[in-house]
């Protein structure tokens, strides 16, 4: 894919209280999905992005040397790469039948807080679960979110505004189809 976006938004750079438009910010890059079913009952889920981004235009100046500050830089919150993998198994024997388990994780890259590119989010890598039990119209579920507590930073809107990503978390979930 290729995108190009004009009078994008971001953090002013010299006031963090102020935004700005910015002038023109292309990404490109491409996506990748596999899905695999080796056996009945086990699906195998793979995944990965990449985005080579960069602020193409952009008129914002340091007032002191006027040069350009975030033309041809990274835009942020904006990773080169990304991935994630799943393995999700149901039983197919009559006495287990609709009992399924899963593994799977998420990667994020680096990426940058600001626009200027001087302030990095490291990259991180969280696990996840899920185990459920399943009939003809309902299914009852518990998915487990950062299995190991992970302490992460999953985005920024200023440098001094960095968002945790979510600690460990269980979701029991009990689905009915009318």
């Amino acid at each position: 894919f290729e995108i190009t976006k004009t009078n994008i938004i971001v953090a002013d750079p010299l006031n963090i209280n102020r935004v700005l438009q910015s002038g023109e910010q292309t990404s490109r890059g491409g996506e990748v999905d596999i899905l695999a079913t080796p056996f009945q009952g086990l699906n195998l889920i793979a995944a990965y992005g990449y985005v080579e981004a960069l602020i193409t235009k952009d008129d914002t100046r340091d007032p002191e040397t006027n040069r350009k500050l975030i033309e041809g830089k990274r835009p942020a919150n904006v990773p080169e790469h990304n991935a994630s993998v799943w393995a999700v198994y149901e039983s197919q024997s009559t006495f287990l039948k609709g009992v399924g388990f899963g593994m799977g994780a998420y990667h994020q890259g680096e990426r940058f807080a600001n626009a200027t590119n001087d302030i990095v989010l490291e990259q991180y890598t969280i696990a996840n679960g899920l185990v459920y039990y399943r009939q003809e119209n309902w299914k009852l579920s518990v998915t487990l979110k950062n299995i190991y507590n992970l302490r992460y930073f999953e985005t920024a809107t200023t440098p001094f505004q960095v968002r945790p990503g979510r600690p460990f978390e269980a979701i029991a979930a009990l689905n009915v189809t009318f």
